[in-house]
C-alpha cells in the first residue's frame, strides 16, 4: 500500500498566507482510494458556483492542475482506476472534485448523508448525488447545536423582505450564500462533534447574518 498527500486546492484568505484542501490518495490492491476530494474541474470552470461570500472568505485559486483528477493522472492512472472516495465531511473543499470520478463509490457517515440530504443544504461537485448512494438509517445527530431553526427563520424573513422589495436582489443572493455558508458550517460540527466554542462561533455567525439583515431593513444601525 502506497499513500500520496496531494494540496486539491490553494486558498489564500486574508489572513492567512496560505492554506491546502488536504487530499489523500492510496494506492491499495483494490484500485485507488480517495479521502476527500478537494476542489474538482467544474470549480475551476465555473468560479461562480461556489458563491460569492465563500470566494470572498476563503480566496481559493481554482488551479485546474490541483485537481484530484489532473494528480492522479500525473502520477500514470486513470480516472477509473478510482474505485473509492471517502468523504469525511461535506464541505466544498472535500467534495468538489467527487464529480471528477463518476465510477468511484462513495462512503460516508450517516449523520453527513442525512445533513446534507435535508432541504436547502448545498454540495456543489455532485456530493449531495454521490451520498444519497450510501444507505441512510434513522440515526439523527442530537447535539444541542443541531436541532437550531435560526436558519430557517432567517431565510424565510430574508425571502420575505425580497419579495416585499426591501432588499435588492444582489443583497439578497448575498446574505442567502452567507446563510447556506453557515448551514454547512453547522452541519459540519454536528456530524464531527458540537462543542461549546463552535456553538459560540455558529451563534455570532448567525448572529452577523441578522444584523445585516437588520440594517438593511432599516431597523438597526449595526452592520
Amino acid at each position: 500500500m502506497k499513500v500520496h498527500h496531494l494540496n486539491c486546492g490553494t486558498m489564500r484568505p486574508p489572513v492567512i498566507d496560505a492554506m491546502v484542501c488536504h487530499v489523500l490518495l492510496v494506492e491499495s490492491g483494490s484500485g485507488l482510494v480517495l479521502v476527500d476530494a478537494g476542489f474538482g474541474s467544474l470549480d475551476c470552470e465555473n468560479p461562480a458556483r461556489f458563491g460569492h461570500i465563500r470566494r470572498h472568505l476563503i480566496r481559493p485559486v481554482f488551479d485546474p492542475a490541483e485537481t484530484a483528477l489532473r494528480q492522479v493522472e500525473r502520477l500514470g492512472f486513470e480516472r477509473s482506476d478510482v474505485r473509492h472516495i471517502i468523504v469525511t465531511h461535506f464541505d466544498a473543499d472535500h467534495i468538489g472534485g467527487i464529480a471528477d470520478f463518476p465510477d468511484a463509490q462513495i462512503h460516508v457517515t450517516t449523520a453527513e448523508a442525512v445533513g446534507a440530504m435535508r432541504p436547502r443544504q448545498r454540495a456543489p461537485g455532485g456530493g449531495v448525488a454521490a451520498a444519497a448512494q450510501s444507505e441512510i438509517s434513522s440515526e439523527r445527530v442530537a447535539s444541542d447545536g443541531c436541532n437550531d431553526v435560526r436558519a430557517d427563520r432567517l431565510r424565510m424573513r430574508l425571502r420575505d423582505e425580497a419579495d416585499r422589495g426591501v432588499i435588492d436582489g444582489r443583497t439578497a443572493r448575498d446574505l442567502d450564500e452567507e446563510l447556506a455558508y453557515t448551514e454547512d458550517m453547522q452541519r459540519s460540527y454536528c456530524a464531527s462533534g458540537m462543542s461549546n466554542w463552535r456553538e459560540e462561533r455558529l451563534d455570532r455567525q448567525f448572529a452577523q447574518i441578522e444584523d445585516r439583515l437588520r440594517y438593511v431593513e432599516g431597523r438597526s444601525d449595526r452592520w
